[in-house]
């Protein structure tokens, strides 16, 4: 349930998919405070399925915020590229705004960058696998689209958080996926 923006247990099908093209300057901007734990060790901001399959990818928000990333779910494995909020000395239980920008090189590479509260933090290329930190930098979202027509998935559902708003861009036009209701359209 979501109640003056606190959810709860929260899987949304959108009416639209969100298509997010890697050669495009797309991106995701929300505010929201909270642990992100709600039945699992986080939370699927974003999903391609309604469920923790193999293939699906997503937008990952680590509980106690520990690290915020795209991924993929491959034979029992979820494979995470990132940026560690913890890290950067970011206490992501406290509100922020946070931003994913893809920016597209003159060279022809992508990149999705975060910005907390307007501060570039770093590329979304650390990898982990599940939680555990590998160490290393890992260009998985070069070249790469990303499709989007859940918010939460069964169990990651969406949980113990507060988020006041969603904003993403595909194509540089901008929409709100909240309104003053906290109903999700998109």
């Amino acid at each position: 349930a979501i109640l003056n923006g606190n959810f709860r247990n929260v899987q949304i099908e959108m009416e639209k998919t969100v298509l997010l093209k890697h050669d495009k300057p797309w991106y995701i901007e929300w505010k929201s405070e909270g642990a992100w734990y709600d039945n699992t060790d986080g939370a699927l901001l974003f999903s391609e399925s309604n469920q923790s399959v193999n293939s699906n990818c997503y937008l990952y928000r680590r509980y106690q915020s520990e690290f915020i990333a795209f991924g993929m779910a491959l034979n029992g494995k979820y494979y995470n590229y990132g940026v560690s909020l913890k890290q950067n000395g970011i206490n992501g239980i406290d509100e922020h705004t946070y931003r994913i920008e893809n920016r597209v090189f003159d060279d022809g590479p992508n990149m999705p960058f975060l910005l907390v509260d307007g501060k570039e933090i770093g590329a979304m290329n650390h990898h982990w696998i599940g939680g555990t930190d590998q160490k290393k930098a890992v260009d998985w979202l070069n070249g790469r689209d990303l499709v989007f027509k859940y918010m939460g998935t069964s169990p990651h559902t969406i949980g113990d958080c507060r988020i006041e708003y969603i904003k993403v861009s595909e194509d540089g036009s901008e929409k709100e996926i909240t309104d003053e209701k906290d109903n999700f359209y998109w």
